[in-house]
């Protein structure tokens, strides 16, 4: 990231912060941009980035180096109690959303990214990319995404078929190029595209 770039997030953030809870919320921005530049043992500012794990064990495929690492317990998190989790997280103004398996197949994801969004929240999610069909293609432009990663391990059809059991490399790229095209026809930046790889 540029020195341009960087000034420019900030400024954008400070915003957000601002937006979404006024002084306090910028107060509390300039103090993590102190907690960062003196990293001291302690903070004075209040969280303004947050994980939340929405999936666990729940997946559509048998990839080689996840599947084995799995939990056995397997759980979606509901909208309600990711509601009860942003609502008690104050000036959060990034937020990633995933967990041990696809993000799609959390029926509310939709639901719950629109919620954050509502509440000025940068977010982000992680997916195969094998449930992003040109309908939920339009769904994830609809909902201003802010970032996708997409788990992509090979570049060869055979071997990322052998480590992702059960995608279709064909499939997953057709629905990138699609997404692609319809972020083009809706003049939209976001979701942002981003390749996650495992290296094995």
């Amino acid at each position: 990231m540029s020195s341009k770039e960087f000034i420019l997030r900030g400024i954008r953030n400070a915003g957000k912060s601002y937006k979404r809870y006024k002084f306090k919320g910028l107060f509390n921005y300039f103090f993590c941009l102190i907690d960062s530049a003196l990293r001291l043992p302690f903070s004075f500012a209040k969280p303004v980035g947050l994980d939340i794990t929405i999936i666990e064990g729940i997946c559509n495929l048998s990839c080689k180096m996840c599947f084995p690492m799995l939990p056995a317990q397997k759980r979606e998190l509901s909208f309600l109690e990711f509601k009860r989790i942003l609502d008690a997280c104050k000036y959060v103004t990034r937020l990633n959303i995933y967990g041990w398996g696809e993000s799609f197949m959390v029926k509310d994801i939709f639901k719950m990214i629109a919620y954050a969004k509502a509440q000025n929240c940068e977010v982000g999610t992680v997916t195969n990319m094998s449930l992003i069909n040109e309908a939920a293609a339009r769904k994830l432009i609809e909902s201003q995404l802010d970032y996708l990663a997409i788990s992509f391990d090979a570049a060869r059809p055979e071997l990322f078929e052998e480590i992702r059991q059960g995608a279709k490399f064909e499939s997953i790229v057709n629905n990138i190029k699609s997404l692609n095209r319809l972020k083009q026809e809706y003049r939209s930046e976001n979701p942002q595209l981003s390749f996650m790889v495992t290296a094995m």
